[in-house]
């Protein structure tokens, strides 16, 4: 190849490789537009990006691809190229004109490619905008749904600030678990609610207002930085339970669960056979003995009349050790080195004897319940063997209710049975409910709860 084409070649690199690095200078540009720094946050980095964009396009003295994209600028700047080269290609040789005809070549392939590169870093830069502000969005809310208003359904957000309001409230040791599964309760008994068309009275609003504010006071007080949960969310939290009593009568009143007197009969005559340990206000004195005769001896004495219950209870029970050892201890000199007492008599006088009501002895069964609970003042019940001890009860005090008493009691107890058979049934009704409520639940924002932070104050 002769000097000058040689010469040529260079000069065709030479202009190409800067035509490159300008290239490279934009793609710089528009990276660092993409990039940012810490010190700006997600928009700011886009709108860099967008006026670097600008900033490339004013800079190329109408050949900006911008500019080109505007007006089909490959078309006029082919046109204009052709121009310049058939005014130029007269002067050159064969060679030359064919040197020049590769390097206007490979200039519109270069800005071809600038076009295309920053016509899609420009699509970037708009989808990643509306990426960062969408996710900005939607990290304020912890769940989404759909809710009827006006006839309308429309989309309903709840936002962390709110929903930090339930988690601060939580009794459970996984704070987050049970605040949203509250939430969720309260979302599906409004629904519900409004379905049926219930309404608070005017009383019941009052209330729920004054139970808001309440809560306002004490976090504009206690919890200054939790200042951003709304009014409405407390109202809403504090509605509930008077949302919930409302479902309840409606959805009960549709069971028609009504009192049955046979039923009722049935429980009345059960209860007094069976539970005379719940109705039956009896104290016993009583002594544990070691075996069946000493135990005879002991009733005997006490019916005969030959001891009293107080003489009888220190010469079988107390004196003998026995007393000492159902406390851990060995012999009755030892229980009283143990409690400081010269005498049992002196212990005895101040605390008494040992005593035990009729519903803490429920674990003797039903026989032995039903004959102590007929003993009268003073008289000594039969010998109750147990795990190889003998047991004597004397009736300290006995009070057995009237027929009126009892039915009352068993009335509160029949109507206690009926709602919870109505709240078994709301139960079911409700997770019906639960079950048809689409909700969309953004684990992102909940992952983002710092509990330690959140309760930080506490």
């Amino acid at each position: 190849m002769s000097d000058k084409e040689n010469q040529n070649a260079g000069d065709e690199n030479q202009d190409i490789n800067q035509d490159m690095n300008e290239q490279n200078v934009e793609e710089q540009d528009v990276n660092e537009g993409l990039a940012g720094g810490d010190e700006i946050d997600e928009s700011e980095r886009i709108a860099e990006l967008l006026r670097n964009s600008e900033t490339l396009s004013s800079n190329s003295g109408g050949d900006s691809p911008l500019d080109d994209a505007s007006s089909e600028p490959s078309l006029e700047a082919g046109a204009d190229l052709d121009e310049e080269f058939s005014r130029f290609v007269d002067g050159m040789s064969e060679d030359d004109t064919e040197l020049q005809e590769k390097k206007l070549a490979k200039v519109k392939q270069i800005r071809a490619i600038s076009l295309l590169s920053l016509i899609a870093v420009f699509v970037l830069a708009v989808g990643l905008l509306s990426f960062i502000l969408i996710n900005n969005r939607n990290a304020g809310f912890v769940l989404t749904y759909q809710a009827e208003i006006d006839g309308r359904m429309r989309t309903q957000r709840i936002s962390v600030d709110d929903f930090n309001f339930l988690v601060l409230t939580s009794q459970s040791f996984d704070p987050l678990e049970d605040a949203l599964e509250f939430l969720l309760t309260i979302l599906t008994i409004e629904r519900a609610a409004n379905e049926r068309g219930l309404s608070l009275t005017e009383d019941e609003l009052n209330d729920v207002r004054e139970a808001a504010m309440e809560a306002r006071n004490l976090i504009t007080r206690e919890m200054p930085d939790l200042d951003n949960i709304s009014q409405e969310f407390l109202e809403r939290t504090y509605g509930f339970y008077f949302w919930v009593d409302k479902l309840f009568e409606v959805v009960t009143a549709e069971l028609n669960i009504e009192f049955d007197e046979e039923e009722y009969a049935s429980l009345l005559a059960e209860y007094i056979d069976y539970a005379k340990y719940d109705y039956v206000d009896a104290m016993f004195k009583w002594m544990m003995l070691e075996s069946a005769e000493i135990a005879n001896e002991a009733k005997a004495a006490i019916d005969s009349g030959e001891m009293t219950v107080e003489e009888a209870l220190m010469a079988f029970y107390y004196s003998t050790g026995t007393f000492a050892v159902m406390r851990g201890l060995d012999s009755a000199e030892d229980f009283l080195a143990t409690v400081g007492y010269d005498t049992l008599e002196d212990y005895l006088d101040e605390h008494g004897f040992d005593m035990v009501h009729l519903s803490e002895l429920r674990g003797l069964g039903h026989e032995h319940i039903n004959h102590l609970a007929s003993l009268q003042v003073n008289q000594t019940s039969e010998i109750i063997e147990m795990d190889g001890d003998y047991l004597l009860f004397i009736a300290e005090s006995v009070y057995i209710p009237s027929d009126e008493e009892i039915e009352l009691i068993v009335a509160e107890i029949y109507e206690s049975h009926m709602d919870s058979q109505r709240w078994e049934i709301f139960m079911e009704e409700f997770q019906v409910w639960r079950d048809e409520f689409e909700v969309n639940i953004n684990q992102r924002a909940l992952d983002n709860i710092n509990l330690e932070e959140l309760f930080g104050g506490f």
